[in-house]
């Protein structure tokens, strides 16, 4: 039987994040809520009303980029001294002087943020993953991974649905299953999918299972969008009885 030492979730490999948007108008706590997001190890997208805070000789420069805004990306924060490091797109000959990263006070960052679009931030954030693990017999063993948008107590993930959702596990010498791959139905914001994996064990285990899941992401806002999304998982096992090897017999 086998026994979960940790799991550990994340962003897959060339797959993309979904849009979770972040509408807070009290700054205090927007201010909060971005540090809680970037502490999961992601950045938080803002789009800035760039007329006041970036002034621009060029007439029609300064119409078209109101009409459609500036982004910097929120990337980290550091307690010590209450800073956070933004980085900026904004070049020189743009008339601009805060290209690259700048680290800001939260002050100045409240400041900055002030002139967001609608308080509105974007929260770039992998699917949901947990996975657990169930005892059916002495060396059988069911793994059930739920996968789902992601969630966050003060944002709303800007998805209809997740489609052709396909997961793949890694298993560790000692661990074994009758088919690697498996699909799911469709993910909506309020639904979750489940998949499962009867895993046998042909010898003690401590190791790891790798769990890769990827789909076809749709959304609406702020834009019509249509990516690949993914998202994995480590699942850190260890078997908590003998089993005894298994011999098998060569043809």
């Amino acid at each position: 039987m086998l026994t979960v030492r940790d799991i550990s979730t994340g962003a897959l490999d060339g797959a993309g994040l979904l849009p979770v948007g972040s509408y807070d108008p009290f700054q205090p706590r927007f201010i909060a809520n971005l540090k809680e997001h970037l502490a999961t190890g992601y950045s938080v997208i803002v789009r800035l009303h760039p007329g006041v805070a970036y002034p621009m000789p060029d007439n029609d420069l300064v119409h078209k980029v109101d009409r459609e805004g500036h982004v910097v990306a929120v990337v980290g924060y550091a307690d010590e001294d209450g800073t956070f490091l933004v980085g900026d797109p904004w070049r020189a000959e743009w008339g601009g002087d805060r290209h690259g990263l700048t680290a800001l006070t939260s002050q100045d960052l409240a400041l900055l943020l002030c002139n967001t679009t609608a308080c509105f931030a974007a929260m770039p954030a992998p699917m949901s993953m947990s996975a657990r693990i169930e005892a059916v017999g002495p060396t059988t063993n069911q793994l059930v991974v739920t996968v789902g948008a992601p969630r966050h107590p003060h944002a709303r993930c800007e998805l209809r649905s997740i489609t052709a959702l396909n997961a793949s596990i890694k298993l560790p010498d000692g661990l074994a299953c009758d088919k690697a791959r498996q699909w799911a139905d469709l993910i909506t914001p309020e639904g979750d999918a489940e998949l499962t994996w009867v895993v046998e064990e042909h010898h003690p285990v401590d190791g790891e299972i790798e769990i890769a899941v990827a789909g076809l992401g749709l959304g609406y806002d702020p834009y019509p969008f249509q990516d690949v999304v993914g998202s994995r998982a480590r699942v850190a096992v260890r078997s908590v009885v003998d089993v005894p090897v298994r011999e098998h017999q060569l043809a």
